[in-house]
C-alpha cells in the first residue's frame, strides 16, 4: 500500500500525471487493444470496456496495476535495438528506474549480455506468430538486481495493419540476488 501511494504521488506531481499525457493515453489504448486482438483476452479485467468508455481511466488503471508488469518498445533501431517507450509503475519499481530512465533504455538492456540472445529469440518468435506466451528469462534492474520472470507474454503492437512495436507483460517474478 505504501509503495503504491509513493509511486502514485511521484507521478501525480507536476502539471499532470503520466497517464494524462495524450501520447500515453493513445499508447495505452494501443497496448490494450492489440493485446486483446492478438492474444484473445484482456490485459486486465474490463480493459476493453474501459478503454472504449474512459481512455484516461484505462491509461491510469494500466499504469497503476499492482499485480502486473507491462513494458513496451517501439520499432526504432538504436544501435542496441528499440528503446522502451512504456513501463507501468510496477515496471518502474522492478527496474528501479524513473520514467525518464526507463523510457530511454534500449529494450535489450533489460537483460544481461549473456541473456540477450535468448531474449532476442523470444522477441523474434512473437514477431513471427503475433505473440509468445509462457516466456521465462532473467532480467536485470538499473540497480543491478537480477530477477527471473516466468510465464511472460510478449506480443506485437499492431494497429490498423501497422506494427508499432512489441510489449510484454508478466505477473510472476522472483529475485535472484
Amino acid at each position: 500500500q505504501g509503495i503504491k501511494c509513493e509511486i502514485y504521488s511521484k507521478f501525480a506531481k507536476g502539471p499532470s500525471p503520466v497517464w494524462y499525457d495524450a501520447k500515453m493515453i493513445t499508447h495505452t489504448s494501443h497496448l490494450i487493444n492489440s493485446f486483446h486482438k492478438v492474444c484473445g483476452r484482456e490485459l486486465f479485467p474490463g480493459a476493453i470496456q474501459l478503454v472504449n468508455s474512459d481512455p484516461v481511466g484505462a491509461s491510469k488503471t494500466l499504469f497503476l496495476l499492482s499485480d502486473r508488469i507491462v513494458l513496451s518498445h517501439g520499432i526504432q533501431d538504436d544501435q542496441e535495438g528499440p528503446i522502451l517507450n512504456y513501463g507501468n509503475s510496477k515496471a518502474l519499481q522492478r527496474w528501479a528506474a524513473s520514467w525518464e530512465e526507463l523510457t530511454s533504455l534500449p529494450s535489450s538492456r533489460t537483460a544481461e549480455p549473456q541473456n540477450r540472445e535468448a531474449r532476442a529469440r523470444a522477441m523474434e518468435m512473437a514477431l513471427q506468430k503475433g505473440f509468445n506466451d509462457n516466456y521465462n528469462g532473467i532480467r536485470i534492474g538499473l540497480d543491478g538486481a537480477r530477477f527471473e520472470i516466468r510465464n511472460a507474454i510478449i506480443w506485437n503492437i499492431v494497429i490498423d495493419g501497422q506494427r508499432l512495436g512489441q510489449a510484454a507483460t508478466f505477473t510472476e517474478w522472483n529475485d535472484l540476488d
